[in-house]
């Protein structure tokens, strides 16, 4: 009956019904800005009649409050989500279903796309004076721990290689506050307690609704792994430090907003005590899965962890070129055609051309023996 009933309005109001896993704030963010972004280069943001599938839980309730604002739909939750979740895996239902394939592509072109979310002004300004942050500028950091994920007992997938201690910071920090810009840190749930004069925590009890938006809305740049926030900086069009990338493929360099910069986590051969090359680990992560929790094992691959110096390098890299103070030189044009050729692939010159996405010129010169190995 409820399916009639949808088939007969869809011939006045055409209708599609999305299915977006609300509870993580990566699917959140990174789902519906792609979804955003497909409706956007149609032309039908505002043709069309939409209904959103969300989970019992929202991840953010603040990137949600922004995304109804500037993408209008009927926002299901409860019991009707979940009638609706189960009725949409009958396939007659397909014909209505936008597929989690088109709004988690492995190529997405929407980081250079114009912003479409808005963080309110009366937050932004409460949020600097909270923080004594009106005439100070700022940089936030986030790590990616198992705090949590413990915290909701997993959710059956293999995330450790990403992890990294938020204490790896210290110099980055440090040096912050020789420029006497603050730090912030965001997280909800954390593993490693951290101090330091100039930095803010938007941890735990400090975290409010609009915290962590705000936070990377009025920041200079975002300082992260890979992690589900991360895509926080991509919904808001802020630039990103990408440290300890892993794994190495185009869709997560492609998913940061433009003129980022990254440094990937090395990964080490136990066998002959050598670093994979780029070109080695990007054939390593063809063969992966989320949920092979012995992949590195099985191979005999440790995964290093970019080291306080590798990070605080970067970090004063991105610092210049946020400022347009940074030189490109020779060297970068070739670390680039040198990082089009390993990918080689069509989606690469989008990512390091369109985009802008860089590969720290510090992290190259000091690995660069092994790095780009043949």
């Amino acid at each position: 009956m409820f399916y009639f009933i949808i088939y007969e309005i869809n011939k006045v109001k055409n209708i599609e019904i999305i299915r977006i896993y609300s509870s993580r704030i990566g699917h959140l963010c990174w789902n519906m800005d792609n979804y955003h972004n497909m409706v956007a280069q149609n032309n039908t943001v505002n043709s069309k009649t939409r209904v959103f599938i969300l989970d019992k839980t929202i991840s953010s309730n603040a990137v949600l409050d922004m995304i109804k604002n500037g993408l209008p739909g009927i926002y299901t939750k409860g019991k009707l989500a979940h009638i609706l979740s189960q009725l949409i895996r009958v396939e007659r239902w397909n014909r209505f279903v936008v597929s989690f394939e088109k709004i988690h592509p492995n190529q997405s072109r929407l980081a250079n796309t114009n912003k479409w979310v808005n963080v309110p002004k009366s937050e932004v300004n409460r949020f600097l004076v909270k923080h004594k942050l009106t005439n100070q500028e700022s940089v936030v950091f986030h790590n990616r721990d198992e705090a949590y994920l413990n915290h909701f007992n997993g959710d059956g997938n293999f995330h450790n290689y990403r992890n990294f201690p938020f204490s790896d910071y210290a110099s980055a920090i440090s040096t912050l506050k020789k420029y006497n810009i603050a730090a912030i840190r965001i997280g909800k749930i954390i593993e490693e307690e951290y101090s330091a004069a100039n930095l803010i925590k938007l941890t735990g009890e400090n975290q409010d609704y609009w915290t962590d938006v705000t936070a990377v809305e009025v920041s200079k740049f975002f300082v992260s792994g890979s992690s589900g926030v991360s895509h926080l900086s991509t919904l808001l069009r802020k630039p990103h430090l990408y440290i300890n990338l892993v794994p190495f493929d185009l869709h997560h360099l492609g998913s940061c907003a433009q003129n980022s910069l990254f440094i990937p986590k090395k990964l080490r051969n136990l066998s002959t005590g050598n670093f994979l090359s780029l070109k080695e680990s990007i054939d390593l992560f063809r063969d992966w899965t989320i949920h092979d929790r012995h992949f590195f094992a099985s191979r005999k691959i440790e995964v290093v962890n970019n080291s306080q110096e590798e990070i605080n390098q970067a970090l004063i890299e991105m610092f210049e070129r946020t400022n347009s103070n940074w030189k490109e030189t020779l060297y970068q044009s070739e670390i680039r055609s040198r990082l089009e050729k390993v990918y080689s692939d069509d989606f690469s010159k989008y990512v390091f051309n369109d985009l802008g996405i860089q590969l720290s010129e510090f992290f190259v010169k000091q690995n660069y023996k092994w790095l780009f190995k043949s």
